[in-house]
């Protein structure tokens, strides 16, 4: 959260914990750190709040050594792309 408040982009966030009643926050038992891709693509639709967030993880995951790319489709082309899996 505190990346995108950090970017050029003017993104505000906040976790979403208690919405919605049945939203709580999770508590998660500590993991074992898993090794980062070399490269990653993410997609996302045409809508600015997601291309924004989409490339403040970028600049995130660049920092960690991930070569990050991203595709942005119409929402049309999205959902197709995801319905078949691809």
């Amino acid at each position: 959260m505190a990346q995108l408040s950090k970017s050029n982009n003017h993104i505000e966030a906040i976790p979403a914990c208690n919405l919605l009643p049945s939203w709580t926050t999770i508590y998660s038992a500590k993991t074992a750190q898993q090794p980062l891709p070399e490269k990653l693509t993410i997609a996302v639709f045409k809508h600015q709040a997601l291309i924004d967030c989409s490339e403040a993880i970028v600049g995130m995951l660049e920092q960690a050594g991930v070569n990050c790319l991203v595709n942005i489709y119409s929402f049309e082309d999205f959902y197709e792309k995801a319905s078949e899996n691809e």
